[in-house]
């Protein structure tokens, strides 16, 4: 069921407000917002096994190449990626997530992973979704849903 009043906020807003209801129609039902998601860790393992991931998460655990914060900083992201990746009850990686992509940076930024690396990484998690999935409006919206909305 849509959601009239998230509806209404969603083609208030640029570019949706100048809009005809027939684009807005096809424009909102149709998946052209990347978003970033979950990926297995099978999918996450082949990526490491492909990109020395292994390595990587190694000389992170023993990364001494900072400042004595800074280390500390990437020995902790390191070992907490490592037991991402050995603990059996993690079964997704979420692309998406902040944390996961800070520590990804970190990584980038220590020079443990280079940014081709972490951005191959992330393209496995990104699908394309439509602008009313991502605003959570409910479902596919169609020519009364804009009516109604725009009545409001």
């Amino acid at each position: 069921m849509v959601d009239i009043v998230k509806l209404k906020a969603l083609i208030d807003k640029p570019p949706y407000n100048t809009m005809t209801d027939a684009q807005l129609v096809s424009a909102l039902n149709s998946p052209t917002e990347k978003v970033q998601g979950n990926i297995s860790k099978a999918v996450l393992l082949q990526w490491a096994g492909a990109n020395a991931g292994f390595t990587m998460l190694n000389a992170a655990v023993a990364y001494s190449g900072g400042t004595p914060e800074q280390n500390l900083a990437v020995q902790n992201a390191g070992m907490a990626a490592d037991a991402m990746f050995n603990g059996g009850d993690i079964p997704e990686f979420n692309t998406g997530s902040f944390e996961n992509q800070s520590m990804l940076a970190l990584f980038v930024s220590a020079g443990l992973m280079t940014q081709a690396s972490m951005d191959s990484l992330l393209s496995l998690g990104a699908r394309m979704e439509t602008p009313e999935a991502v605003a959570g409006v409910g479902g596919y919206v169609n020519y009364g849903d804009i009516a109604e909305a725009r009545a409001l």
